[in-house]
Order: C-alpha cells, then structure tokens, then sequence
C-alpha cells in the first residue's frame, strides 16, 4: 500500500510513501519533509527549526491511497 501525496497534480511532482510521520515540536523539518499534523497531511516549503507548529511553511497535500 503506498500514499500518494499531491494527486491530482502533475505525476512529476507527486511523493509516493508507505508513512507518514506525525508532526513534533521536537524535530527540525527542511523543505519538502512531509508530515500528519491535526488529521491533515501537509508538506514544508519552509525550513521550519524545532518548536511549535508554524502554518507559514507548510502547504496542505491531497492525498491518494493506492493499494
């Protein structure tokens, strides 16, 4: 079973997974980690240092499970 993230779009741009990790304070995300955050799935186009949830580095993914 895999994730696709960014269906919908061009396939060129799409991320298949097989997880997603959840979103922790304590971890410093780089552009393009994805993560679950608050039962959506978002993706960093901002570096974004440990701390709390910041909603200006993120854009929220479609997704599109494949099995």
């Amino acid at each position: 079973m895999g994730i696709i993230i960014g269906a919908g779009e061009n396939p060129d741009t799409q991320t298949t997974l097989t997880s997603i990790e959840q979103f922790s304070a304590d971890v410093a995300y780089s552009i393009g980690d994805i993560v679950f955050h608050e039962n959506r799935i978002y993706k960093f186009v901002g570096d974004h240092a440990a701390g709390d949830w910041d909603q200006a580095v993120v854009e929220q993914q479609a997704v599109k499970i494949v099995g």
